[in-house]
């Protein structure tokens, strides 16, 4: 049976948005050529991470060791290439975060695997394509990948809607030789963006505007009527 795994991304103990949306979205796939879907969990001390996540997936593989508790993308290509090359997956598929951007090219050179970044969807039939925008998004780019026994896809934000799947997976340990972190490459500390008042990506709605709002005295209108349709007010940077 067909099988495609899933990266699950998290931070500080809490999991990532994207993470549900890559597992809704790959348990379509998995299902679309009647496979199953496997989430791969790194970490430290997460439990509750897997638990969460087996409600999304066939079957979690679980690595859990200090040295998984911060992001090294040396140590998380070391574990997840003994993994995918275990599993042998039709698909893994990642986030294009910083975290797999930073991932995944090396993991794709590792394991000589046909290799997309930033997708927006992915289509399969006789042969894997999937579809990425150029020219600064002028276009969308239907790209078919070299055939191959497996894939590595990194997906964006958005690409796929969440959904509740209650699937209830079985949770595993992984059997992968630990690996260590190298010395010329280690965490030092997380540094949070500053936020503004409003976080315009988790906002359903959004009213825009830009220079034509004219006078600062003119905001209150659009404010008026973002809260009385339940948006937010965003704008251009001028």
């Amino acid at each position: 049976m067909k099988q495609i795994i899933v990266l699950t991304e998290h931070r500080q103990g809490e999991i990532r948005d994207i993470s549900f949306e890559l597992l809704s979205g790959g348990k379509k796939l998995a299902d679309s050529i009647g496979g199953n879907l496997t989430a791969v969990v790194l970490g430290s001390g997460i439990d509750a991470i897997s638990n969460e996540i087996k409600k999304y997936a066939d079957k979690v593989i679980v690595a859990d060791d200090p040295v998984f508790e911060n992001f090294n993308s040396e140590v998380y290509q070391s574990a997840l290439a003994e993994i995918i090359t275990t599993e042998k997956p039709f698909l893994t598929l990642i986030a294009n975060t910083a975290f797999g951007i930073d991932l995944c090219p090396a993991l794709a050179t590792q394991l000589d695997l046909p290799f997309a970044t930033d997708c927006l969807d992915v289509e399969l039939g006789d042969e894997l394509k999937v579809i990425r925008q150029m020219y600064d998004g002028k276009l969308n780019a239907r790209v078919a990948l070299r055939n191959s026994e497996s894939y590595i896809i990194t997906m964006r934000a958005g690409s796929f809607p969440t959904e509740d799947l209650n699937l209830n997976g079985e949770v595993v340990n992984a059997e992968i030789a630990i690996p260590a972190e190298p010395d010329y490459r280690k965490f030092v500390e997380y540094i949070e963006a500053v936020a503004g008042d409003v976080d315009i990506t988790k906002s359903d709605i959004v009213i825009g505007i830009g220079r034509g709002i004219n006078e600062k005295d003119n905001l209150k209108i659009v404010e008026d009527f973002a809260e009385a349709i339940g948006g937010v007010v965003g704008c251009s940077r001028p």
